[in-house]
């Protein structure tokens, strides 16, 4: 099954970021685990126009700039029931407000873990580590050009 799904970041600082995350409900084991709004690819439609769509469709909010929403990775997870792959794209939006059911959490650049001790569907772990991955080499590649 081929998901997309938007990890909007909000605010970096040296050792945590923010992301919009919302509580799964649904009957069977991911329920009450947090995660990003996303969902199915429809025919024809390219996995970053999807990952748009569903963010407006789970959270009722518009992505103002679709041009800065970029592909981070694709994460392929088995769960017991079914099989499949997040294609996972990236805003980056500094003082945006989302509003909805959703909230933002404060992930841990280092361990890719939630701050609050929240769970998430193990196949966020992955999407975590790269983010935090991408963000650390970032911020490096900043210090090291700044410092020249």
């Amino acid at each position: 099954m081929e998901i997309a799904l938007v990890v909007v970041v909000n605010e970096i600082t040296e050792t945590s970021c923010q992301v919009w995350m919302q509580k799964r409900s649904e009957d069977g084991p991911l329920d009450g685990l947090w995660e990003f709004p996303g969902g199915k690819i429809e025919v024809g439609e390219s996995a970053t126009e999807a990952a748009i769509r569903e963010f407006k469709e789970e959270t009722g909010f518009t992505i103002s700039e679709p041009e800065r929403v970029r592909p981070l990775t694709i994460v392929s997870h088995r769960y017991p029931d079914r099989n499949v792959n997040l294609n996972v794209m990236t805003w980056f939006k500094p003082g945006v407000e989302i509003g909805g059911e959703g909230k933002w959490q404060e992930l841990d650049l280092e361990s890719g873990k939630l701050l609050n001790g929240e769970e998430f569907p193990e196949a966020n772990q992955l999407i975590h580590n790269r983010l935090c991955d991408y963000i650390n080499k970032q911020k490096n590649y900043l210090d090291y050009v700044c410092s020249m």
